[in-house]
């Protein structure tokens, strides 16, 4: 038939009932929007606190500030005898904390002290759940603080949490200083430089207790009026430390003598003054506001400008909403206590499932059947990291067109091993050539493995499987040049999908495009361009390929029904493949078959999701299929500003645009991790954070295609 004069002919049609019934392949925004989501390793929203998992706060990239975030707590442990578990009410925040997140000092985490509700004891502890107490620890602003009882001291009833949070540090350091290290003593003078800062009050409280005579500094008249007031200090006490002024004032209070003691915070200048004030050979030694836990960039903002009154405390509320990343949760995981057979699970793609299974679903009883069992090195391989992760993996040589050879496998390891809750067929032979020029045997070579393999696979393994998932390909539904026994043998997979679904049993036909990491595709890079330059597919990542098979894993667990049992996925956009329709009178996406996945702009928001994932998409063909790496990172460079500039031709990124640094397109360090997710999901390269940062598009995009695992093979 001719494609150009025809394009409204029905070639496939049924009756049924009376009825014709007429073919469609239909779009589907949840399946596609699930597959994505499942794929990025990281979730990034706004969630409240009683929603997530224990949390801490992560610095993200040090120097901003407004890259605070929460991140899930990876410290999560069972308590030692001797440790208890505290929820976090409220958190001091304390000048160390924000030198961390300026990346001033080289800390993991940030805090020092928090007060709370013990939640869980250790053994050998006290201490019961439900105490309110006060906890000095280096995690002090994780959700969660898990710590030895001897940093956890019992609040006082009376005493409040915040005011507890407040004071931990800043009492022990002040206690400390003026108690053990100076010896302070009734009469004596000391003068407390910061008075009116968090460990300047503390030290005026310990000073005042022990009879002092207090001299103290500011920075401003508002903070003097609070120690006047606060602390019935005389105004002649009080000095300003914006210079070292403050060292004359001194002098001349204390007739010339000097004070006996300094608590200091300065530096420089006017630490020199301290010391030369103090009246004996050196005994100086270096109200809290609330603000909510979503507020905290604020708080650390307003430390670094010194615009504070006494300690800043962050207070936690289960209803509050706080910016986090989330890990992705797995929605499926195998049953311990059944096997799992993966037809071809020694091939490419089947070892990449099989540890996928193992190491990430917790799979632990395997089949692997394949026509060469453990002949192949990267097979015995396979078997030995298998057994290595305690999986119990047998791997024979069983060709499953062979009826009677398969029986007898079946029945030699159902008497060893668990029993089968599960089917992956995902053999594949390829013999291609062109249909006239086709000799019987090269038909069968490849027809056979999906026809009667899966068959016979349907036959002999058990009724009722958990599953019974088919790795078909779009050659079984768009054609492909010279595959003809290929595109037969995945076409009758999508079949035989439909059949057993509508004899009550579970089963799903995946009809994949080029899987780029892994089987045959990944290993010949003429095939890669081949499939990828006809305009109609895009590649495949492992991540998605995982994603989908999760996805098919849970929906097989619901009533099977024939509208889900066959997904088709890894086309192009379809502003892309109208494209490639628009320069060519022959392809047979232009019948009707393929009418609504290319309806309108519209649909195609359906199809893809997101505009940044038509973009990726749109682009990664071209990425994959790159002459050298240099081309690659060109194509990376452009797919990024598209994403961060949407809407903008491809001809407006000049040169200079494309060498800008780029925070200068307002990418802070979240958006930066959001990016990283990006890349590794799409293009399969893991970049840093502060590579990204520090970057421009230009040499980002470089960056990507060098560390690219979709391009290990070119």
């Amino acid at each position: 038939m001719n494609w150009a004069t025809n394009q409204d002919y029905e070639t496939e049609y049924r009756q049924v009932n009376g009825r014709f019934n007429i073919a469609r392949m239909m779009p589907s925004q949840r399946t596609s929007r699930k597959v994505h989501l499942n794929s990025i390793p990281f979730q990034f929203k706004q969630e409240a606190l009683s929603a997530c998992p224990p949390l801490k706060l992560d610095i993200g990239t040090p120097g901003l500030l407004d890259g605070l975030r929460f991140i899930e707590d990876d410290t999560d442990h069972e308590l030692a005898p001797d440790e208890v578990e505290i929820k976090t009410q409220f958190s001091g925040l304390n000048f160390k904390d924000l030198l961390a997140a300026l990346g001033r000092v080289n800390l993991a985490t940030l805090g020092n002290e928090c007060a709370g509700t013990i939640t869980r004891v250790g053994s050998s502890v006290d201490l019961t759940p439900g105490d309110r107490v006060c906890v000095f620890h280096p995690t002090a602003f994780n959700t969660h603080v898990r710590a030895k009882a001897t940093f956890v001291a019992k609040i006082p009833d009376g005493v409040q949490l915040a005011h507890a949070a407040s004071t931990v540090l800043q009492f022990s350091t002040a206690h400390y200083a003026l108690h053990h290290l100076s010896h302070l003593k009734r009469g004596e003078t000391v003068l407390i430089h910061s008075g009116a800062g968090g460990t300047g009050q503390a030290a005026i409280q310990v000073a005042q207790e022990l009879g002092a005579e207090i001299f103290t500094t500011v920075s401003s008249e508002s903070k003097k009026n609070l120690l006047i007031e606060e602390y019935k200090i005389p105004s002649s006490h009080i000095f300003y430390s914006r210079n070292t002024s403050f060292a004359q004032g001194v002098l001349e209070r204390t007739s010339q003598r000097g004070v006996d003691v300094v608590l200091n915070s300065l530096s420089g200048e006017s630490l020199q003054a301290s010391r030369e004030r103090a009246s004996q050979p050196w005994r100086c030694q270096s109200p809290f506001q609330i603000f909510p836990i979503t507020e905290v960039q604020k708080g650390m903002h307003m430390l670094q400008k010194g615009d504070t009154m006494g300690k800043i405390v962050f207070e936690y509320k289960d209803e509050m909403e706080v910016p986090v990343s989330l890990k992705t949760r797995p929605k499926f995981y195998f049953d311990e206590n059944k096997t799992y057979l993966i037809a071809g699970g020694t091939g490419g793609i089947g070892r990449a499932i099989s540890l996928w299974m193992a190491k990430e679903r917790g799979a632990k009883n395997l089949i692997l059947l394949s026509r060469s069992g453990l002949k192949r090195g990267d097979a015995v391989a396979l078997v030995q990291e298998l057994r290595h992760l305690g999986v119990t993996v047998e791997a024979p040589e069983c060709n499953i067109c062979d009826k009677e050879k398969l029986q007898a496998v079946l029945e030699e390891y159902g008497k060893t091993m668990p029993a089968i809750g599960g089917c992956i067929q995902a053999s594949m032979v390829l013999k291609d050539g062109i249909f006239a020029n086709m000799s019987y045997q090269d038909w069968r070579s490849s027809l056979d493995p999906k026809v009667v393999g899966s068959w016979n696979l349907h036959a002999l393994l058990p009724s009722g499987l958990d599953f019974f998932i088919m790795l078909s390909s779009v050659a079984g539904v768009l054609g492909s040049s010279g595959q003809a026994n290929y595109a037969s043998g995945n076409a009758y997979l999508d079949a035989l999908a439909h059949y057993r679904v509508s004899q009550g049993e579970r089963a799903i036909s995946l009809d994949l495009g080029a899987i780029l990491e892994h089987g045959v595709v990944a290993s010949d890079d003429r095939l890669r361009e081949r499939l990828l330059s006809g305009g109609y597919l895009a590649g495949v990542t492992s991540a998605e390929l995982f994603s989908l098979l999760e996805h098919s894993l849970t929906a097989t667990q619901d009533a099977a029904s024939q509208d889900d049992c066959q997904v088709v996925f890894g086309l192009a956009p379809a502003s892309e493949i109208r494209s490639k329709l628009a320069r060519t009178t022959r392809s047979p996406m232009s019948l009707p078959f393929y009418r609504h996945v290319l309806a309108s702009a519209s649909q195609e928001d359906t199809i893809q999701g997101t505009e940044a994932e038509q973009l990726t998409q749109k682009h990664r063909r071209d990425f994959v299929s790159a002459e050298n790496t240099t081309s690659a990172g060109n194509v990376v460079t452009i797919a990024l500003a598209e994403r961060l500039m949407p809407g903008l031709p491809d001809e407006d990124f000049d040169e200079e645009s494309l060498r800008k640094p780029i925070q200068s397109y307002g990418i802070d360090s979240l958006m930066a991790i959001e990016l990283r997710s990006w890349f590794a999901v799409e293009f399969s390269a893991d970049v840093p954070v502060f590579h990204i940062l520090e970057g421009t598009l230009a040499s980002i995009g470089a960056l990507v295609a060098s560390k690219s695992k979709l391009r290990s093979t070119s």
